[in-house]
């Protein structure tokens, strides 16, 4: 009892601890323009001035996450990135022990070793850091309710629940709501129950906000911000531009593929899937079991289809996350007994570390191979035979990893009949995702939104410095801010390059000293409009002069000014 009492102890910290030695790694690293411009900077406001001037404050959403943050900076005595960075990998840590206590070691080891969720932690954002935790605890409470007989508690806990997690974001709660009423209609066949639940959840809605609008009143920030960006975010999302696009969705689907949710975990989640059809085709309705499946199947594919993968980086999907690793069929290799190994089983261990260290030297980097050569090479018009060979020697990689696996495996399970088939795609998944976050970690090049940067960024910084040009007007991505000092200099996200005629006008008005864009930073299709239109490179080949010196980005640098020796 004392020995299964002091595993059960070992077993999560043990867990936490690979999480946080392979998160920690990316802590520090470059900022994109969405967390330097939204949640970076309210958190610093925060910190420095509190609600002194509340409408410099951000209200795109609820605030659960920055005052968070804003404790932890408080208890840490800063607001440097990484002690802001502290809430996403607490939140995170949270999930891994809810999925250890509720499905065992193997879900808990596939969320502490996805590069998506030990990016997610480091992502200075809400739905990738606190939203994972409120929509579990939402859902935990959901299923809590799903039971036949429930005590007023269990209804009182849902209300909180819900308003805890609108407190983060109030678009993906609000995404799951039908299938919370739609779950419970078809699954419960006692209707005070379903009256109950529904009751509850309008109760939370409600408790939302009242509080934020107290809060609102009390602080003084603009309340209604939050419902006029979700009103903005709905039209944009479903007809607007981040709508419902072949190609986005493509795009979204790979890179969730490549940043975790690979085919071995797939297969998982279609085992999972096949039971729970053939459950439902038998019993003629939903079970209480089948609910994480189908909240996080809702919310992997709602968002595939709208809001995307933004900056390659599927954070509307994270929230899912924890729920399909709940649905996960890991109960066959958690609750199976210790067999008599056969010598291939035993041999598998040191050939998988092997394996894995090889992988995570000299595999290629797929999301490097997208994010940044493909998107490199299409923008200046190269072939792709690069991107083509780096890519046939990673699936070749993995594919003798996975032929060499099974056969060890089929070999040493043909001895051992209580050895799950599950427990061969566990492994698998965890050993695919883990050579891609050791790759990762070990990469010279940022990991976060702006995937690929080796510090070119920083040199666009150094460069405006070192001709003391912060007085002047720079037209550059505010990602080259961060390496600045305070000043009023000018700079324009990637979205304004769409039109460039009004660039054009603004770079006539204002002649900045310098304009840089990057395929790190821009579409594609924008970079491909600059070499296109005539009126810019007619602009910049009367009054600027190209600057090749800096890797992945275009810059021009106004005559007469002087460029810089390198």
């Amino acid at each position: 009892m004392k020995k299964a009492t002091l595993l059960n102890l070992l077993i999560p910290i043990a867990l936490s601890a690979l999480f946080v030695s392979l998160a920690l790694p990316r802590c520090g690293k470059l900022l994109g323009q969405d967390e330097l411009s939204h949640y970076y900077k309210l958190i610093c406001l925060l910190f420095e001035q509190g609600f002194a001037q509340p409408k410099e404050l951000i209200t795109f959403s609820p605030h659960l996450y920055p005052l968070t943050a804003w404790g932890f900076c408080r208890l840490l005595s800063s607001c440097a990135v990484p002690a802001i960075q502290v809430t996403g990998i607490l939140c995170w840590l949270g999930c891994i022990w809810i999925l250890w206590r509720l499905r065992g070691w193997p879900a808990a080891l596939l969320a502490a070793t996805m590069p998506l969720t030990l990016q997610a932690a480091v992502t200075i954002e809400i739905d990738q850091t606190i939203l994972p935790l409120t929509i579990l605890l939402l859902c935990l409470a959901f299923k809590r309710c799903l039971r036949p007989i429930n005590s007023p508690l269990s209804y009182i806990l849902l209300a909180l629940a819900m308003t805890a997690a609108l407190w983060s974001r109030i678009t993906t709660p609000i995404v799951l709501l039908p299938l919370l009423i739609g779950f419970s209609i078809f699954s419960i066949s006692n209707w005070k129950s379903i009256i109950y639940i529904i009751t509850s959840l309008l109760a939370g809605i409600l408790l939302f906000a009242i509080s934020w609008w107290l809060y609102g009143k009390v602080t003084g920030i603009w309340w209604q911000g939050i419902y006029s960006y979700f009103i903005g975010s709905f039209g944009e999302t479903t007809t607007g531009a981040r709508g419902i696009n072949v190609s986005h969705i493509a795009q979204s689907g790979v890179y969730l593929l490549f940043w975790g949710m690979n085919p071995f975990l797939l297969t998982l989640l279609g085992i999972s899937g096949w039971r729970s059809l053939k459950s439902v085709f038998t019993q003629r309705r939903l079970q209480p079991e089948q609910f994480y499946l189908a909240a996080g199947t809702w919310l992997l594919i709602g968002f595939l289809f709208v809001g995307g993968a933004l900056f390659g980086f599927p954070k509307y999907q994270c929230p899912a996350l924890p729920l399909l690793l709940l649905a996960i069929p890991a109960e066959d290799v958690a609750n199976s007994k210790s067999p008599k190994l056969h010598w291939p089983l035993w041999l598998m261990a040191p050939l998988l570390l092997v394996a894995l260290l090889l992988c995570s030297k000299f595999m290629p980097d797929p999301l490097y191979l997208i994010r940044v050569v493909l998107r490199d090479m299409t923008q200046r018009g190269n072939g792709l035979s690069a991107v083509a060979r780096s890519m046939f020697k990673y699936f070749s990689l993995m594919g003798c990893f996975v032929l060499a696996y099974m056969f060890f495996w089929l070999r040493g399970a043909s001895h051992c009949n209580r050895l799950p088939y599950t427990s061969l795609l566990v492994v698998a998944a965890v050993f695919t995702n883990l050579a891609l976050a050791l790759r990762q970690n070990n990469a010279p090049y940022a990991t976060g939104y702006i995937y690929g940067d080796a510090g070119e960024t920083q040199k666009v910084a150094e460069l405006i410095l070192s001709n003391h040009w912060t007085r002047e007007t720079c037209i550059i991505p505010i990602e080259v801010l961060q390496f600045l000092p305070h000043t009023p200099m000018a700079f324009v996200p990637p979205e304004p390059w769409n039109d460039l005629d009004v660039m054009c006008d603004r770079i006539e008005r204002e002649k900045p000293a310098c304009i840089a864009v990057s395929p790190l930073i821009n579409g594609t299709a924008e970079l491909q409009a600059l070499h296109e239109n005539e009126r810019f490179q007619t602009l910049m080949n009367a009054n600027y002069q190209f600057y090749p010196k800096i890797p992945h980005y275009l810059i021009w640098l106004r005559e007469p000014l002087s460029i810089p020796s390198p």
